[in-house]
């Protein structure tokens, strides 16, 4: 159960970062809010699909039936922030937002959720690799604005989204699960992808 509350708390730290970025008018200052919820994530060591994926087979990393686990109780903390969602004034509206989602064709949402995939990786093993205290939050506090400024796509906050535009009204439609499932698909062989494609670590000298 610590496991599943924990992934539970990652759902809610995306979810209050894509919160806040709703919550102002300018884009620029909503991108780099919305990297709260990732900066959340990488220190309090929160369990994020989307930033353990990538580790899928690698030493320490976890297995496909913990990694569904994860992926629920992600969504699970997303959709209860999205549920007690309340507009702004002047900030963005998530109406708009959920159904410029849903009018995506299914290769769209797979390419940029690919995409997010790997920037989400990047950022995240930066954080994890470098102790530097300067460098290790760049690759969060860079990666997520350039991820929402170029309008990729990560199911975790995709899930407050929807779950925020339900609340205000929008009637359920089957394409927001179809779209959420190509962007599952494409943060993970977008995170995949590049775990393989970077340089490794050295190993250590004995």
């Amino acid at each position: 159960m610590p496991f599943f509350l924990s992934s539970m708390a990652a759902g809610v730290s995306i979810a209050l970062g894509g919160y806040a970025y709703l919550s102002v008018e300018s884009r620029y200052l909503g991108a780099f809010l919305f990297s709260f919820g990732l900066y959340a994530v990488c220190q309090y060591g929160l369990p994020l699909f989307t930033g353990r994926i990538a580790y899928l087979g690698r030493p320490g990393g976890y297995g496909p039936g913990k990694l569904l686990m994860m992926l629920a109780a992600n969504f699970i903390g997303a959709a209860i922030v999205g549920l007690l969602y309340q507009p702004v004034a002047g900030g963005g509206d998530v109406l708009s937002v959920a159904q410029e989602k849903m009018a995506q064709l299914p290769w769209q949402s797979f390419l940029r959720g690919l995409f997010c995939g790997a920037i989400v990786f990047i950022g995240v093993d930066i954080f994890r690799r470098y102790p530097d205290p300067m460098g290790r939050y760049l690759g969060v506090l860079l990666g997520v604005p350039a991820f929402v400024l170029a309008r990729f796509e990560h199911c975790v906050a995709d899930a407050f989204y929807f779950a925020a535009a339900w609340q205000q009204g929008l009637p359920f439609d089957i394409r927001a699960l179809l779209m959420l499932l190509m962007v599952i698909v494409g943060n993970t062989v977008g995170a995949l992808a590049m775990n393989t494609i970077v340089p490794q670590p050295a190993p250590a000298k004995q």
